[in-house]
């Protein structure tokens, strides 16, 4: 455990105080909190080569990892899913009465 002793008044005065990205002077007088910026973004896309990207909607990396290692797309999967999904439903009945 450790104490942290303030000077009278100035733990209210950081209270108060607004700083950045709705933080106060205390969050950021103590480093409670961080930001980050998802502009200007360097990824390996599905092909393995370096592209730039202006912010996060602009990437696909997920989706084409996803289909680079299962080799199904998304909907496919989602469908696959939807299947074994119904499956296990019928058969819950059968489980149930033993």
């Amino acid at each position: 455990d450790f104490t942290i002793t303030f000077a009278k008044g100035k733990l209210a005065e950081l209270e108060k105080s607004k700083c950045d990205h709705g933080g106060n002077g205390l969050e950021k007088i103590l480093k409670l909190y961080t930001t980050n910026t998802t502009t200007n973004m360097h990824l390996f896309d599905s092909k393995d080569t370096l592209q730039k990207y202006e912010n996060i909607s602009k990437t696909n990396y997920f989706k084409d990892k996803f289909k680079q290692y299962w080799g199904i797309n998304l909907r496919e999967n989602k469908a696959i899913i939807r299947t074994c999904l119904k499956n296990q439903n019928r058969q819950l009945p059968l489980y149930m009465t033993y």
